[in-house]
């Protein structure tokens, strides 16, 4: 594991107890794109942005990512390719992937489906209870004006 490697996991293990799932998988997910990426040659450069969120089909997991479909332009390889590089490398992290996902799998073209462990819903539910009436706060755009506008066709 290099120092880098090293870094991000105690930055994954210190990290905000109150972000969200989604928040969590994603950053769990982040981890793994360079080892996977340093393994078939290519730069260590940073990452297009992905989605992490509930599947339309609950059979499917809890958690559902479109990571390897927008890496894998950048790592020449087929959607479906990369998600099992990926799929892989995060089953092969003992300290994470057994405690963190019950059931990793790539489906379809290159989606990864996640089942989330028991302990991570009541991490949640933890955190949930802590914060009270704050779960959930964020601390983007705290006392900037936003513009919100709303367009409708009709």
């Amino acid at each position: 594991m290099t120092k880098y490697e090293e870094q991000e996991i105690i930055k994954m293990e210190t990290s905000s107890k109150s972000e969200s799932i989604y928040e969590k998988v994603r950053r769990d997910i982040s981890l793994y794109i360079r080892p996977v990426a340093s393994q078939i040659g290519m730069p260590p450069l940073g990452f297009p942005a992905f989605t992490v969120e509930a599947p339309r089909d609950p059979s499917h997991g809890d958690i559902s990512t479109n990571v390897a479909m927008t890496l894998a332009k950048f790592w020449k390889r087929s959607p479906r390719e990369a998600a099992e590089l990926l799929v892989k490398e995060i089953k092969s992290d003992k300290r994470t992937h057994k405690i963190h996902y019950t059931y990793v799998e790539v489906a379809g073209p290159g989606f990864i489906n996640l089942r989330l462990a028991p302990g991570i819903w009541q991490e949640q539910l933890l955190n949930i209870l802590r914060d009270g009436t704050h779960y959930g706060d964020l601390k983007i755009g705290k006392h900037e004006k936003v513009c919100i506008e709303y367009v409708s066709a009709n």
